[in-house]
């Protein structure tokens, strides 16, 4: 996906497209470390507030700490999706691939490379072999359309 975006010149402005992924990876800080740290704002903040007897402030830093949460699980959750994105684009680059392969292409595990694999290919995007009826290869390409 493309998104474009105005740059100012002399002349005038230009347009200028920028891939999505390469924009969020420029411009967030990863969510693990952000979540890490409001966590602990917030925890500090309670420990304050319950100790000034504050407890408007408490619960409020209570809160902080459980979105804070709540942006770390998501976190976890987003990052099997990422894996399954870049194992599709290599398997896209590479077909008839194995999981080990595709393991030392993505930087996980075996295991965690066939789990993707496996999620790819039960959600119709991937298939197991190349289908000709005389030879059948164990290797991972993408379904036909």
């Amino acid at each position: 996906m493309r998104i474009y975006t105005a740059v100012g010149f002399a002349s005038g402005p230009r347009v200028r497209p920028i891939a999505l992924d390469g924009l969020l990876r420029e411009f967030s800080p990863p969510l693990r470390a952000s979540a890490s740290a409001l966590f602990a704002i917030g925890a500090l903040n309670a420990l304050v507030a319950a100790v000034d007897g504050d407890f408007g402030m408490a619960g409020t830093s209570l809160c902080l700490c459980v979105c804070a949460a709540g942006l770390f699980a998501e976190d976890l959750l987003q990052r099997d999706y990422r894996r399954d994105r870049a194992v599709l684009a290599y398997v896209a680059a590479h077909p008839g691939v194995e999981p080990g392969q595709v393991a030392h292409a993505v930087g996980s595990s075996k295991g965690v490379a066939a789990r993707s694999l496996e999620r790819l290919r039960e959600d119709g995007l991937l298939v197991r072999g190349d289908g000709d009826a005389g030879h059948v290869a164990e290797g991972y390409r993408l379904a036909p359309q």
